[in-house]
């Protein structure tokens, strides 16, 4: 059997039949991050698996398994390469941000196939490109739960197959629909790994998850969204701090009976029927899926609590545009904003716990003062993605300190 050429990463080189570890370190322009890469080289020669775990910073269980699965490599059994790479945003890793690299406000998984002259995560991610991801010949990129997303009636591993194509036409329809990328023949899967939460010990004690007095009645999933929102609401605008939020968050998320949820909010929404019962809040009217905001030459303010729709159209002509999220009732964990918009300002009032992503969005002649987010440690709430183009105008983000 023909023995296989050693394998090179960066200032990395494996032998056949060997493993090596150590760190790449990548250029981003104003600054360098060190990538923790493994690479194991079988005795023959074979096909090339990338393997990369944590694109987005805060999704540390994929990070943890694939720093197992190199562990349980055994080169001298083995025949092709396995190339890992165990935290792949190592600034977003460290800051704790959720979604996007805190260098520059981007989503990673969102930059492919990247740009050696851009910006930061641009750069990262044509570096991840270059040296991984072409190389393979099949690459798998492991995900989980992110900071303040809910995967926890999803606990065991469900696989979504994602194929990238050399033309748009070979790929097939639902990953078209998700638009996902023609970027390259490799074989590739996303693998997202979730798993209910544990009750933990915090400040005061763990809240009881399921007390002995409960009644029979027990929470479905829509009862355990509903105390959610509420628990997301009242860290935005200050009511929780983060500690509490989180303390609240896991009891919620394990809570069997509507019993074990209504303490929870007790203190936050009214009261509410007879004999000293306190009822979860009410679900509110379905949101709209889409509202367009059509303007020209005028302008457009929406604030106080106005119900957020899924996506909202912004189509607009040399019109200012305010857009108070503060008090907003949110409809779920992201809101899109579609943007068509030629001249004028658009100034989106944020509350902390809401971050920014304008990694989609196309501008021509535009001055952009986005900011990511607060710069606090509020818990992200909402995720506000802003898609489409702009031209001859402004953007500009401003976030309101938290009611006390």
């Amino acid at each position: 059997m023909t023995s296989p050429s050693p394998y090179a990463i960066g200032d990395l080189q494996a032998q056949p039949g060997s493993q090596v570890r150590g760190h790449c370190v990548v250029d981003l322009g104003a600054s360098t991050v060190a990538l923790p890469i493994a690479v194991t080289q079988g005795t023959g020669p074979g096909p090339v698996l990338a393997v990369t775990a944590g694109i987005h910073g805060g999704e540390y269980v994929p990070m943890v398994a694939v720093r197992q699965f190199i562990r349980d490599l055994d080169p001298a059994r083995m025949r092709g390469t396995v190339v890992a790479c165990v935290q792949a945003s190592p600034a977003a890793f460290e800051q704790r941000s959720a979604f996007v690299n805190p260098l520059d406000g981007q989503n990673l998984n969102r930059s492919f196939p990247g740009d050696p002259l851009g910006g930061p995560t641009a750069r990262l991610a044509a570096w991840l490109w270059e040296n991984l991801l072409s190389r393979a010949d099949y690459y798998v990129d492991c995900h989980c739960g992110d900071l303040p997303e809910v995967l926890a009636w999803a606990a065991w591993p469900r696989p979504r197959a994602t194929c990238w194509h050399p033309s748009p036409a070979r790929c097939p329809a639902p990953d078209r629909e998700r638009g996902i990328s023609p970027m390259a023949a490799t074989r590739a899967i996303t693998w997202n790994i979730g798993g209910a939460v544990p009750p933990r010990h915090c400040r005061g004690g763990r809240m009881s998850a399921d007390p002995p007095s409960s009644p029979v009645l027990r929470a479905s999933d829509a009862d355990r969204d509903r105390v959610i929102e509420v628990l997301r609401a009242a860290v935005a605008d200050g009511r929780l701090d983060p500690a509490e939020f989180d303390e609240r968050l896991d009891a919620a998320l394990v809570a069997r009976t509507i019993d074990a949820l209504a303490p929870l909010t007790a203190d936050l929404v009214a009261a509410s029927g007879g004999g000293g019962a306190v009822t979860l809040p009410l679900a509110e009217a379905p949101p709209v899926e889409l509202l367009t905001i059509n303007e020209k030459h005028g302008s457009v303010r929406r604030d106080g609590r106005w119900r957020l729709p899924h996506r909202l159209a912004l189509r607009t002509a040399w019109c200012d545009v305010m857009l108070d999220l503060t008090s907003a009732v949110r409809s779920g964990p992201e809101l899109i904003i579609e943007m068509r918009v030629r001249g004028g300002d658009v100034e989106l009032v944020l509350a902390p716990g809401m971050v920014v992503d304008a990694n989609e969005l196309s501008v021509r002649h535009t001055r952009l003062a986005i900011s990511r987010d607060a710069g606090d440690d509020t818990p992200e709430t909402l995720c506000v993605r802003l898609t489409g183009r702009m031209k001859h105008g402004r953007i500009n983000t401003r976030w309101l300190a938290p009611r006390r």
